[in-house]
């Protein structure tokens, strides 16, 4: 086998490695569910993950590409996954297996412990020179994480990191005693400006000691140790970055956004420089690669909205109803078969399906219009599918396309089905509407490609 570059994904459901060749064809592709959620009944509210589940996961599934291949002629190693969330471990645990790591639970980017009230105490997210306000905090954001565990004395005195699973994943592969974060995480997170943390320390509520250091996409934080997994050794592993730039990366074209459905939903472009995104209080602006940004309205309501709208109708009708069983679930037969059907309508139905809020409007719910007595479960789905769509618009009004000459919207994964893609054409009638059914975000695929063209930087 020629040079190799592997790729893996730490995704909120899924683990996902890819091996590519230096011509960025796919090898083998391996994914696995992590089942790693975390349910607190006492603590609705929250989300957290067992990492040592998704640590475990990710290793085993190294561990199937080495028996696989013969990947001695492995350059380089990418590793993204989900933002915003926070892990705490213990340096010193890191040489030890994963069972007897050191470490807390992660603290999602879906988790909503902070609420407005908390948020509004923290410090301002200001540049270097206190003057310009460069975000927001909200709930699931590392930083505000961070500074509720410490407001509730939360901080496991052991923990002298923190990071993102990735981070921790990479520090774990390299053996590394520094802690790096990309650019792209630590925006994430909060606080940061560029490569610097901009809060101050001593603010009294954020743990300045145990943020890591920034560092630029393509950073090379180590050499991989053979201690933890089959890996060939002295293998190069990046600085962990985010699955949105990795995802993208593959795909985006100028001139063109993306619309990605997946368990949260989002649109997303690239633009070579910043741009004035503040009067746009749902939009975000993250580093990408290359020196270029990428513009997003990120929804904490997408896939996830069937999920717990079906969980709301199984818990009421235990409630409601005599022998119900206590096991229910959303039969994902049936909601794939209603969303791509060609002629699937809500009726009267009008659902907006904020169930999470949003990270701009956190204490906002779902709201119903137009519920008739004879309304059934598949206008019901349509609607939720409507209305993650018209919400998106909400975040990203057409006429912000206008000024950045984004003629074209090309959906990606579940975005490519029928009901979604209606709903496009009606939100935003005067672009190009693509449905890339053969493409697949893959973020696994877009780290071990950025592997290959960093190496040509």
């Amino acid at each position: 086998m020629s040079c190799c570059y592997l790729g893996i994904d730490l995704g909120t459901t899924n683990v996902k490695v890819c091996l590519i060749n230096e011509q960025k064809e796919i090898i083998r592709q391996l994914e696995r569910a992590s089942n790693s959620n975390i349910i607190n009944p006492q603590q609705p509210k929250w989300h957290e993950q067992d990492v040592k589940k998704v640590l475990n996961i990710a290793i085993e599934l190294l561990n199937e590409f080495v028996d696989l291949f013969d990947i001695h002629k492995l350059e380089c190693i990418g590793v993204s996954g989900q933002m915003h969330g926070v892990v705490l471990w213990q340096k010193s645990s890191l040489s030890n297996s994963v069972e007897n790591m050191v470490c807390s639970n992660l603290i999602t980017w879906m988790d909503q412990r902070c609420d407005s009230k908390f948020l509004e105490g923290l410090p301002k997210w200001l540049d270097l020179s206190g003057q310009q306000t460069l975000g927001s905090l909200a709930s699931g954001y590392g930083c505000a994480t961070l500074g509720w565990l410490v407001s509730h004395n939360a901080l496991d005195e052991r923990w002298d990191c923190s990071g993102t699973i990735m981070d921790l994943f990479v520090a774990y592969l390299t053996n590394s005693p520094q802690v790096v974060m990309s650019t792209q995480l630590a925006c994430s997170w909060g606080y940061c400006s560029g490569d610097k943390w901009v809060v101050k320390e001593n603010n009294g509520r954020i743990p300045v000691h145990l943020l890591p250091t920034i560092v630029d996409p393509g950073y090379v934080v180590g050499l991989t140790s053979s201690k933890h997994a089959k890996m060939p050794e002295n293998v190069k592993v990046l600085v962990a970055m985010g699955d949105s730039q990795a995802s993208l990366l593959p795909v985006l074209k100028q001139g063109e956004a993306v619309i990605h459905i997946g368990t949260s939903s989002q649109i997303l472009f690239s633009h070579e420089d910043s741009i004035d995104i503040a009067n746009y209080p749902a939009l975000m602006q993250w580093p990408f690669f290359f020196g270029e940004k990428l513009i997003a309205a990120a929804s904490l309501n997408g896939g996830n909205a069937f999920e717990i709208f079906a969980e709301q109708v199984a818990s009421w009708s235990k409630t409601l109803f005599a022998n119900i069983p206590a096991d229910l679930m959303l039969e994902q037969g049936f909601l794939d078969r209603t969303l791509s059907k060609p002629r699937a309508q809500s009726g009267t139905l009008t659902l907006k399906p904020m169930f999470l809020g949003e990270r701009h409007q956190p204490e906002e719910g779902a709201s119903i219009v137009g519920w008739k007595a004879n309304t059934t479960a598949d206008q019901f789905l349509v609607a939720v599918a409507e209305g993650i769509v018209s919400n998106l618009a909400e975040m990203m009004p057409e006429v912000f396309f206008d000024k950045y000459n984004i003629c074209t919207l090309r959906l990606i994964n579940k975005a490519t089905q029928h009901v979604f893609v209606e709903a496009v054409k009606i939100s935003y009638p005067n672009r190009k509407v693509l449905t890339d059914e053969n493409c697949s975000l893959s973020a696994a695929y877009g780290a071990a490609m950025f592997c290959v063209l960093n190496q040509n930087v």
